[in-house]
């Protein structure tokens, strides 16, 4: 539900008193007064202008592609893989029974702690930071899409038999259906982690991508443009997710909307 005027207004003033805040706390707006040293919290009127230098350098552009590259793979290849296995799970039980502990074993894993045997298997190019961002979207899409079969209502497939469906006419009628809605409920999710992944694995080992540019410039006790990075990353996980929302919108337009209590 899109917000209303109002609510906007509200958040552009909080963000205002935030920042004007940030600015006045760092020594930006009285030189003498200082809460604490910009080193530290940074500056908002250097980031931006950290974050224009490098946005309009040679360097954007490249780690810009590398982490994007990185994410958009790592999550399309994560949510095929994920959902393939999961169908697979869903409809022969001994797969499900044979190998799902080890799934959720591997699951459990921290990705920063799993990150550096996939660097060594895979090198300092893309395809790590790939399989990094692959190893969380995965299981994600796994998970779902083996839930979404399971919560298929066995009387509904009894029903649509008696009607004469055979096993297409349920998989397209019944299953598909049932399953879409847990499979774009992961990828609302994935999106987020594919790009998270993605940074984790330029943070181990890269030589650019924006996870890389911000461990340099943390080393370098760039604060402003370690700030102006984060900012650079929340806007593309934002774009990302909106992009996401607005295939699942047309994908899923037959779904009735859900209705606020």
């Amino acid at each position: 539900m899109p917000s209303s005027p109002y609510i906007n207004s509200l958040r552009l003033l909080v963000l205002a008193l935030l920042i004007t805040f940030w600015e006045l706390a760092s020594g930006g707006l009285y030189p003498g007064f200082e809460l604490l040293p910009p080193l530290i919290i940074g500056r908002p009127s250097l980031i931006i202008g950290e974050l224009i230098n490098y946005v309009a350098s040679e360097l954007f552009i490249i780690d810009l592609s590398s982490t994007l590259q990185a994410t958009v793979w790592g999550l399309f290849i994560g949510m095929l893989s994920g959902i393939a296995f999961g169908v697979a799970f869903g409809y022969v039980r001994f797969l499900e029974d044979l190998f799902k502990p080890f799934f959720v074993a591997i699951n459990s894993l921290p990705r920063p702690a799993l990150a550096p045997i996939l660097t060594i298997w895979f090198g300092f190019g893309i395809l790590s930071k790939i399989m990094v961002a692959w190893s969380i979207v995965f299981f994600i899409a796994f998970f779902n899409t083996l839930q979404g079969i399971k919560s298929i209502d066995p009387d509904l497939i009894k029903a649509v038999r008696v009607m004469g469906a055979d096993r297409l006419g349920i998989a397209l009628h019944v299953m598909i259906p049932a399953v879409a809605t847990w499979v774009f409920a992961a990828l609302r999710v994935s999106v987020s982690f594919a790009l998270i992944g993605t940074v984790i694995g330029e943070f181990v080992g890269a030589h650019s991508g924006l996870g890389y540019r911000l461990l340099v410039a943390s080393g370098l006790f760039k604060t402003n443009l370690v700030y102006a990075i984060l900012i650079i990353l929340m806007l593309l996980g934002v774009i990302i997710v909106r992009v996401s929302e607005y295939v699942e919108s047309k994908v899923l337009k037959w779904r009735p909307p859900s209705i606020m209590l």
